[in-house]
């Protein structure tokens, strides 16, 4: 099944927010096979690429490597991709997010993040995008790190009554809440 739109293009800001994953030394080789150091943070670049790269990852390294690694390139988005400086908080990140995703993304099909809020500090986004589940898990870990309080108890968790994109589903759902 693929997961993106053969003319999917993404901002290179939103690639360029992975390179400080802290897992930055073990996954430096495929940062360069890629040239990923060369994008303009201003520029769309075809995705089809980076979703290689990924999956060179993946495929490359044993299936726990690559799940530590996916989550760090995610917690490393998470924690470093602009934003504006009115998204100040979690909330506010997490309910601007659908939005966000269509200024990240160009082209005819380039899926969706959808936010659902349960209560003040309880959310549920689904997303439907080219990247891996743990990318997505990942992104919403870092931003708890960056935009919620220090000591902070917060809980990032996969929908446990929801199949998931990465065994065949056609979104993955993941809950965030804090307190």
């Amino acid at each position: 099944m693929t997961r993106y739109s053969p003319d999917l293009h993404v901002l290179g800001a939103a690639v360029l927010s992975i390179l400080g994953t802290t897992r930055f030394s073990e996954l430096q080789p495929y940062f360069h096979r890629y040239g990923i150091y060369n994008y303009d943070p201003d520029v769309y670049y075809p995705i089809g690429p980076l979703v290689e790269m990924v999956d060179d990852l993946v495929r490359d390294r044993q299936r726990i490597d690559s799940a530590f690694d996916l989550f760090s390139l995610g917690v490393a988005n998470g924690r470093s991709i602009p934003v504006t400086p009115e998204l100040d908080s979690l909330d506010k990140v997490l309910l601007s997010w659908p939005g966000v995703h269509t200024q990240i993304y160009r082209g005819a099909d380039i899926g969706y993040v959808r936010c659902e809020q349960l209560d003040v500090q309880d959310f549920v986004l689904h997303f439907r995008w080219p990247w891996s589940d743990g990318l997505a898990y990942g992104t919403i870990y870092g931003m708890c790190l960056r935009f919620l309080p220090p000591n902070t108890k917060f809980a990032v968790y996969y929908d446990e009554d929801a199949p998931r994109a990465d065994f065949g589903a056609d979104e993955t759902v993941i809950h965030v809440e804090w307190q």
